[in-house]
């Protein structure tokens, strides 16, 4: 009366191991696009906060108008909209790159800015130039630039500011 059954059979060992193989596939492609898409995600989100330095530098003065690198809370290099003022340059590259990093909110990137003339040659401003931060190597994979043409004088010039993790 009591019938022996076979608790593994050839059917179900072959389906397991089917599904062992799809799950595997399923989990090494969800981990490479996670990777993918965490990758841009920073990327994007760097950008975004580049392009919010960028308008900080470029259309407002800083706070306060007439600050220095002792009493600065927020790095404004114009006199009015797009127009450098060669005070607040020099000032500039006076604050301290951790200080520009904290005041900047880019703690955990690198990051070098420079001004140049249109042709890609550097700018002087009361005889040194106008560049700050440490240069990327050829090692850094993610790096975003930021340009944006502006007045210094009556020259157009391009500012640039890039960051990397």
């Amino acid at each position: 009366m009591y019938r022996k059954g076979q608790l593994f059979s050839l059917d179900f060992i072959g389906s397991v191991v089917v599904f062992v193989l799809i799950l595997t596939g399923i989990i090494f492609f969800w981990n490479i696009y996670t990777s993918r898409f965490n990758a841009q995600l920073e990327r994007e989100t760097l950008t975004f906060q580049l392009v919010k330095i960028s308008d900080l530098l470029v259309e407002n003065p800083g706070i306060p108008t007439q600050w220095n690198e002792t009493n600065v809370e927020v790095i404004g290099l114009v006199s009015s909209d797009r127009k450098l003022q060669v005070d607040k340059l020099s000032s500039f590259m006076n604050v301290t790159y951790d200080k520009t990093k904290t005041l900047f909110n880019i703690d955990q990137y690198d990051f070098y800015f420079r001004i140049v003339d249109v042709n890609g040659a550097f700018i002087k401003a009361n005889g040194q130039f106008i560049e700050k931060g440490a240069f990327p190597g050829t090692a850094e994979e993610s790096i975003v630039t930021i340009r944006r043409i502006v007045l210094y004088g009556t020259h157009k010039v391009v500012l640039e500011i890039s960051a990397w993790k």
